[in-house]
């Protein structure tokens, strides 16, 4: 709660208030604001104190639920210490950023929602005849 005070002053400081809304919320019950979809910012326990007692698998995969079913048209970023529990939330994601919180690394993950699935789109496109293969490479990391 103290954390939601505060980025609630943050907001309106910076004069954000009016599309910035910050809230504690159960992964199992949520649900985004009505109106136009926008952006979903969160930073779920992942381990260690702050974790100590949760089925930490089971919030993350309820997160990735709510996400899916809930957020049609909305992006989602999820800031997690924990590659493991990550892969729970059962969706995968569209960019990943690595980053650190205070000396802990850790991901940023965005999450793009959209109705109904992608899976097999792009390989279908490909084996119809007459449309080209495309070739990728790896350049570094």
């Amino acid at each position: 709660p103290a954390a939601v005070r505060a980025a609630d002053a943050n907001a309106e400081i910076a004069c954000m208030e009016r599309w910035a809304k910050f809230r504690r919320a159960d992964a199992r019950s949520f649900t985004p604001p009505r109106g136009t979809p926008g952006l979903i910012a969160t930073n779920p326990p992942y381990g260690g104190h702050a974790g100590a007692g949760e089925d930490l698998p089971a919030l993350y995969h309820a997160l990735g639920d709510a996400f899916k079913q809930r957020c049609p048209g909305w992006r989602a970023f999820v800031l997690t210490g924990a590659p493991a529990l990550a892969k729970t939330i059962g969706l995968h994601p569209k960019r990943k950023f690595a980053l650190f919180n205070g000396p802990l690394p850790v991901k940023l993950l965005e999450f793009e929602m959209y109705e109904g699935t992608r899976k097999g789109t792009s390989q279908r496109a490909s084996e119809e005849p007459g449309t080209p293969r495309s070739v990728t490479r790896r350049l570094g990391n």
